[in-house]
């Protein structure tokens, strides 16, 4: 009798498997479990599983343990040979000293090098230097007024291409300046006029002089005086003739402003390119 299909069954499933049998090997060969991995064995040189490694107390490295041992199979090593290495000998050294490289030679500096030529330049700036200082102290020396050519009140000197002399010396009266006008004078001064006579035919030889009033105690005293710049010839003082005088023989007058009490003793008559000579005209004798 043929067995009917079960309705109820999935038409598109397998089969179930057979029920095992009990007498069969519940483990084949070719169904033994194999590991996932394979055990590893150490390398040369490495502790078996599961031994420490030992720590170097100086420098806090690990240290590869030695070869030996129980865990290794082999004896232990003889004493003072770790590891079963024989400590090498080093061979005597020979008893001569073993030549030392060269070094280098320093070489000396600029100083050292040249001190024979700065100990020559020593005496040649010392000439230099005095032949030097005498011709800026003859320079000095001779830009200034320092040698007098000293004359007489009324008595001619010819300096500087032309003749001159003190013609007339006094204190000045009854001052008038512009207009005619008289000039009012501040207490305790007093004003010196001075005349003084030439005979320039160069006038170039004159020109650029300077007049001052000397007194007892050596100082001087200029032309120019603001209180006497309102009278006539006065803000200038040359040497010059006037430009309206044709002949070559004219007078200068000269006023100088002094405080009371002082006591004129000579008029100095300057010209810087005649230094260290000047014209001193003596006042009174």
């Amino acid at each position: 009798m043929n067995p009917q299909p079960d309705p109820t069954a999935n038409p598109y499933t397998s089969p179930a498997p057979p029920p095992p049998d009990p007498a069969a090997n519940p483990y084949p060969s070719d169904t033994l479990p194999r590991p996932k991995t394979m055990p590893q064995m150490p390398r040369a040189g490495q502790p078996m599983p599961g031994a420490s490694t030992p720590v170097n107390p100086q420098w806090g490295q690990q240290v590869s343990p030695p070869r030996s041992g129980p865990q290794w199979g082999l004896p232990a090593p003889p004493e003072g040979k770790p590891n079963g290495h024989i400590t090498p000998v080093s061979a005597p050294q020979s008893a001569q000293p073993q030549p030392q490289a060269a070094q280098p030679t320093k070489a000396r500096g600029w100083w050292r090098r040249n001190w024979i030529g700065l100990m020559a330049l020593v005496p040649l700036i010392a000439l230099v230097v005095a032949v030097r200082w005498e011709s800026t102290y003859w320079y000095a020396w001779q830009s200034q007024p320092r040698l007098a050519v000293n004359v007489a009140q009324q008595q001619w000197v010819k300096f500087s291409g032309a003749e001159l002399r003190l013609a007339e010396f006094g204190a000045a009266t009854n001052l008038v300046g512009s207009g005619n006008k008289p000039i009012v004078l501040p207490g305790g001064v007093t004003v010196w006029k001075a005349v003084l006579e030439f005979r320039a035919p160069d006038q170039e030889a004159v020109l650029g002089c300077e007049v001052s009033l000397e007194d007892s105690q050596k100082r001087l005293y200029g032309t120019g005086a603001t209180e006497l710049s309102n009278v006539r010839g006065q803000f200038i003082v040359t040497c010059t003739k006037p430009s309206e005088q044709p002949s070559s023989e004219y007078t200068t007058t000269a006023l100088f402003l002094t405080p009371a009490g002082v006591n004129p003793v000579a008029v100095q008559v300057r010209w810087k390119l005649q230094f260290p000579r000047y014209v001193r005209l003596s006042v009174g004798g």
